[in-house]
């Protein structure tokens, strides 16, 4: 069976991933929830989400301040490549670090081609 849901949310800690997808709920979106645990995708991505239109994620998916926009990149990048078979769609970040979503946007748009994912057509913020 294929995923299908508009909406998808992902984040690195499950009390915050639960949270948007409360709020998503109350807002009458049914949101799939995805986890970045070490590295790994949880669920795992086994095909894309069909229908997908609105990503809702997290800007640092790793528990180290760190690591650089790149990384951070890299990592929503390749889950875009995985879970968004076409578009139009458009990703929200939400994160208590609004200055850092200029950097990771500017590093998608930089490397969506060496990381092989479709731009969506509009990147958005809201505040954890």
């Amino acid at each position: 069976m294929k995923p299908f849901s508009r909406v998808v949310a992902l984040d690195n800690n499950q009390e915050d991933l639960d949270a948007i997808v409360r709020a998503l709920g109350r807002a009458g979106y049914s949101a799939i929830p995805y986890l970045f645990d070490v590295g790994e995708f949880v669920p795992p991505i086994t095909q894309p989400c069909s229908g997908l239109r609105l990503i809702f994620s997290d800007i640092h998916l790793t528990p180290t301040s760190s690591i650089n926009g790149v990384d951070h990149a890299a990592t929503i990048g390749n889950f875009l490549k995985q879970i968004v078979p076409t578009g139009p769609y458009g990703v929200i970040f939400w994160s208590k670090h609004e200055a850092d979503e200029h950097k990771i946007v500017r590093e998608l748009i930089s490397r969506a081609p060496d990381i092989g994912f479709n731009l969506p057509v509009f990147f958005g913020f809201i505040g954890k």
